[in-house]
């Protein structure tokens, strides 16, 4: 039903008699509310200014038979068949242009039987079959130039077998595998120039076994194992120049172990450990020539115990302790050329002292 934008008069024809409603320009579809509960025979219902809105039969107070709608231009809007008050047989819905944009069966009030949708002008984008109210076998999506957009298999309304989604080029884009409706088999991704983007096996609805990622260039980006949905195993991922630039391991989808990153250059930038996801364990950072630029110790993923770091000429810079993730006890700092700059105390990350050393030529 429509939405009245100003007063008018429904005017409805039951059976030869004419009945007509007064509606305000404030009523919408749901003010409108006809009892028809024991009407037998035709009726038509029609806009204001008295062009056929609907026409249909009933029987028993319930539709049945022939059931036509219309825009209000004239053109039809939708064309079906009831029987006992259930839609039952060919239903079709037209735009205002007249062109069909959706047709499919029903049977007792189900959909059952082709299903077709169309773009306004009258391009096909939908075509599946329904099988009692659910998809059910080959169901495929069509962009709006005519390409094909998607490609599926349902059973019983759950997606089961290969899925296959396209650009709007027809390139394709993804291969998705479902079994009863959950990701089961080999997943692949694709760029729009046709490269590979990612591959991943999937059991049970979970990625599970290799997990490999690459640039749009076919080079790797990263290769990661899976377990019952998570990452589990070493790691490796890359510079889109093919440097290395991390490694590691994890397990049940947290890192854990020694783990290193890289520049893109190949310089070994810095290496520690996890535990559970959390850094634990000797820590180094190393500066772009390769000198070591810091070392310490991580427990429970804070700074703790003695660290050091030094200047790019391998020259001792900062002596120093951590506790709980805060400096604490003496500290010195070192010039490039080796000599006492300053030293102190620090307590809970406060700096309780300090004492500056006069650089002798």
């Amino acid at each position: 039903m429509r939405a009245f934008q100003s007063s008018l008069f429904l005017i409805l024809v039951v059976a030869g008699t004419v009945v007509s409603y007064a509606c305000s320009a404030f009523d919408s579809e749901a003010d409108v509310s006809l009892d028809l509960s024991q009407t037998d025979g035709p009726y038509e219902l029609y806009y204001d200014d008295g062009q056929l809105e609907e026409k249909g039969t009933y029987k028993g107070g319930e539709r049945d038979g022939v059931y036509e709608s219309y825009h209000q231009n004239g053109q039809p809007r939708i064309k079906t068949a009831y029987k006992g008050g259930e839609r039952d047989g060919q239903y079709q819905v037209y735009n205002e242009t007249g062109r069909l944009t959706e047709e499919m069966m029903y049977k007792e009030g189900v959909a059952n039987g082709p299903f077709e949708r169309f773009y306004d002008d009258g391009q096909l984008w939908i075509s599946t079959t329904y099988k009692n109210g659910e998809f059910d076998g080959l169901y495929e999506r069509y962009w709006d130039n005519g390409q094909l957009e998607a490609k599926e298999i349902y059973k019983a309304g759950e997606l089961d077998g290969p899925s296959e989604h396209y650009y709007r080029t027809g390139q394709l884009w993804v291969k998705l595998p479902y079994q009863n409706g959950r990701f089961d088999g080999l997943y692949e991704r694709y760029y729009e120039n046709g490269q590979l983007e990612t591959k991943e096996t999937y059991k049970d609805g979970q990625l599970d076994g290799p997990s490999d990622h690459y640039y749009s260039t076919g080079l790797l980006w990263m290769k990661i194992p899976a377990k019952d949905g998570n990452f589990d195993g070493p790691f490796e991922r890359y510079f889109e120049n093919g440097q290395l630039f991390e490694r590691g391991t994890y397990r049940a989808g947290e890192r854990d172990g020694p783990y290193e990153r890289y520049r893109d250059n190949g310089q070994l930038e810095g290496k520690e450990t996890y535990k559970a996801g959390i850094a634990d364990g000797p820590y180094e950072r190393y500066h772009e020539n390769g000198q070591l630029f810091e070392r310490g110790t991580y427990r429970a993923g804070e700074r703790d115990g003695p660290y050091e770091s030094y200047h790019e000429n391998g020259q001792l810079w900062v002596k120093g302790t951590y506790k709980a993730g805060e400096r604490d006890g003496a500290y010195e700092v070192y010039r490039e050329n080796g000599q006492l700059q300053e030293s102190g105390m620090y307590r809970a990350g406060q700096r309780v002292g300090s004492e500056m050393q006069l650089q002798r030529n």
